[in-house]
């Protein structure tokens, strides 16, 4: 572990399993392979198609091995884990090879783009009898991780509203990219965090959605870039994402707002995923509000306390808690928003 870095998740008992990961771009440079040299993983290989790139990134850091066949990647016997960070296309034929041989999986979000193809996944990594999560890293975000822990601790109450917003703008930066022509990208790639947040501190898939989004005049991604979403739950909790990436200033910022019988919890992130704040109040005493020390960033440390439940599920022979199995019930909100924003109407959520 390089000296200095504190970890704010606990490393598991056993973490030195090989890790082989398929993917050498933006992502995996700017989170997955700091947030393992943080950790003091054990990163074997790695394997893109572009051989410039994963030999750069290979370079970069420090991996002695890489490969532009990742056949060659799952060859190889001192690789436990294949950290799968590449576009959804190819993924399916990778899942199956991989675990074919005894290899678990780490696979990028959004876990796919259709349903079919997240229940094969899911159908044979469990023939396999290997895990499967998928890195739905906002989860293990300090601040949205000490949020479930708040809520979870009961002095909340029982939920009744949860709002979140989100506003960027990638616009200028993204727009000339791949990501700017796939369909409905606000939703599957930045909604998807959120729509998985919403599940994660309530506890429940919701029921129904409602979404209606619109532009920006002029803007260079393909699909609508600022989206207003309504979540009806089972129990009377209602959510609300409001989610814009094309705004006119660099004031980038998240911020999300929680209710319960018994208090209030408010949240911000400003300036790019820095200054994180939480304080919470009860409505006893409305007026004392506590704010938790927010240790740790999104960009390393979620990256890794994804890895890290996976090892942990390896270890305890459970589930991860972000597994493809509990995935499949956020991708199927995230399909229902997608209908609901084509047919311009309220959308079932079909509950797995």
């Amino acid at each position: 572990m390089a000296a200095g870095n504190e970890l704010i998740y606990a490393l598991p008992k056993k973490h030195d399993y090989g890790i082989g990961i398929i993917g050498a771009g933006g992502i995996v440079n700017a989170a997955h392979l700091p947030a393992y040299r943080k950790a003091g993983l054990n990163v074997v290989a790695i394997c893109d198609i572009n051989e410039t790139a994963v030999g750069l990134t290979a370079k970069r850091w420090e991996i002695s091995d890489y490969y532009t066949d990742y056949r060659k990647l799952l060859a190889r016997t001192d690789i436990h884990i294949i950290d799968i960070a590449i576009p959804n296309e190819g993924r399916v034929e990778i899942v199956r090879e991989a675990v074919a041989t005894g290899k678990h999986v780490l696979i990028q979000k959004p876990f796919a783009y259709k349903h079919e193809q997240a229940l094969e996944m899911v159908q044979l990594a469990r023939a396999a009898g290997v895990k499967l999560a998928v890195n739905q890293n906002a989860r293990f975000a300090p601040f949205y991780n000490v949020t479930k822990q708040i809520i979870d601790s009961g002095v909340l109450g029982e939920l009744y509203l949860i709002t979140h917003e989100m506003r960027i703008n990638q616009d200028a930066v993204m727009g000339d990219t791949w990501f700017a022509k796939v369909p409905h990208f606000l939703i599957v790639d930045y909604d998807i965090h959120h729509i998985d947040l919403m599940r994660f501190w309530s506890g429940m898939t919701p029921e129904r959605v409602f979404t209606s989004t619109t532009r920006m005049p002029g803007q260079n991604f393909a699909s609508d870039m600022i989206a207003l979403t309504t979540m009806e739950f089972a129990n009377g909790l209602r959510g609300s994402l409001m989610t814009v990436d094309t705004t006119q200033s660099d004031d980038h910022f998240w911020r999300f707002t929680i209710e319960g019988t018994k208090g209030s919890l408010y949240g911000s992130i400003e300036d790019n995923y820095k200054f994180p704040k939480i304080k919470y109040s009860s409505k006893d005493k409305p007026d004392q509000w506590i704010s938790p020390y927010i240790k740790g960033d999104w960009f390393s440390d979620a990256f890794y306390g994804t890895m890290f439940e996976l090892m942990n599920a390896i270890q305890e022979d459970r589930e991860p808690s972000i597994s493809g199995k509990d995935n499949i019930n956020t991708l199927n909100t995230m399909h229902s928003i997608i209908r609901s924003i084509e047919e311009k109407q309220v959308v079932a959520v079909m509950d797995c």
